[in-house]
C-alpha cells in the first residue's frame, strides 16, 4: 500500500525478506529528463530508508520514443544472496496524478544483458501499472550488472517519453506474476 510518499504492508504480509534482498549500488542511464528541479534518472530505485527522496520513475529523454535507451544497475557489491528475477513497475506510477502512466510511453519490448547471462533476455511487458516480474533463466551471483534496454513501447496519449517507475533485484525464493521471456 502507499500513502504518503510511503510504501507500508498490511498486517497479515511479510516485509522480513526485504533486508535481505539484493541491492541496486549504482545506476548509468543512456539519457534521462530534467524537467526544472526534478531529476528522472532512476536513482530513486537504489533504495535507501536513511534517505528522504521522491518516488520518481527513469525517463529517458532519447528523440524519438526511446527504443535503444537503457538503464544498467550495478546490483549488490556485498550482497550474500543471488538475483533471480527483476520486479518491474512499467510507465509513470504517480499516486498523486493517475493519468500519467496512459500519457507517457510504457516498456512493451525489452532486452536484458549482462556478462552473467549466457545470453540476452528478450521478452514483453505487459501494459499495465501493477508490477510484473521477469524470471532471469538463472541465478546470478552478486555482484552483478544488469542493463534493462527499451526494444518497442506502448505509445503515451500525450508525451513521447518512455518511464519505469521501479526495477527491484529479487532473491530465488521471491514469488510473483512471471513475464515469459
Amino acid at each position: 500500500m502507499y500513502d504518503n510518499n510511503a510504501i507500508w504492508f498490511e498486517p497479515e504480509e511479510s516485509f522480513e525478506w526485504m533486508d535481505f534482498t539484493p541491492s541496486i549500488k549504482n545506476i548509468r542511464t543512456s539519457s534521462y529528463l530534467t524537467e526544472n528541479d526534478i531529476v528522472y534518472n532512476g536513482e530513486t530505485f537504489i533504495r535507501d530508508p536513511s534517505l528522504k527522496i521522491r518516488l520518481l520513475p527513469w525517463v529517458e529523454s532519447a528523440s524519438g520514443s526511446g527504443e535503444g535507451e537503457w538503464i544498467e544497475m550495478d546490483i549488490g557489491e556485498f550482497d550474500l544472496r543471488p538475483v533471480k528475477s527483476l520486479l518491474v513497475a512499467n510507465g509513470y506510477i504517480s499516486f498523486n496524478n493517475s493519468s500519467l502512466y496512459a500519457k507517457n510511453n510504457r516498456v512493451k519490448g525489452y532486452r536484458i544483458t549482462s556478462d552473467k547471462l549466457n545470453a540476452p533476455i528478450e521478452g514483453e511487458l505487459e501494459d499495465t501499472p501493477d508490477l510484473q516480474e521477469i524470471a532471469l533463466p538463472k541465478e546470478l551471483s552478486c555482484p552483478v550488472t544488469l542493463r534493462f534496454e527499451i526494444r518497442s513501447v506502448y505509445k503515451g496519449e500525450k508525451y513521447d517519453d518512455t518511464c519505469v517507475s521501479l526495477i527491484y533485484p529479487l532473491p530465488p525464493d521471491m514469488t510473483g506474476k512471471r513475464v515469459p521471456h
